[in-house]
């Protein structure tokens, strides 16, 4: 994680950010990092991870493994979306996990055989208590 971090062209400009200082103007940041400008108080450095909050941030190298591992099972994109937010974070994670969900033929297959049943309308009661 560490070397992949190290190797990504923005997470590598955002960690210097963070251990030396943003600038003070978004149109001073570097193109590749301006996507955590908004969230740059919420981003620390541990031991060559970047986190935001106590979530790792993922490399793009990383992203599509990660997000295999998210979706190890037809699970949904809410469920997905739940399992992500309690341990990893990059730019754009809902669209990606969406993406991911939408591209799977388990959970179209799954999604498909699930649909609801057309409403009956009953007929209004003349009385109280009348079926």
């Amino acid at each position: 994680m560490r070397e992949k971090t190290k190797s990504d062209i923005a997470l590598s400009c955002v960690m210097t950010y963070v251990q030396e200082g943003w600038p003070e103007f978004k149109q001073d940041i570097k193109l590749a990092a301006r996507n955590f400008f908004a969230i740059r108080g919420e981003l620390s450095c541990w031991q060559g991870i970047l986190l935001k909050g106590d979530r790792i941030v993922i490399p793009l190298e990383l992203r599509e493994e990660v997000l295999d591992k998210i979706h190890a099972g037809p699970l949904g994109m809410t469920k997905c979306k739940e399992i992500a937010r309690q341990a990893v974070w990059w730019p754009r994670i809902g669209a990606d996990i969406c993406d991911n969900i939408s591209a799977c033929h388990t959970c179209i297959e799954k999604w498909s055989s699930q649909r609801s049943e057309p409403l009956i309308p009953s007929e209004i009661p003349e009385r109280p208590y009348e079926k």
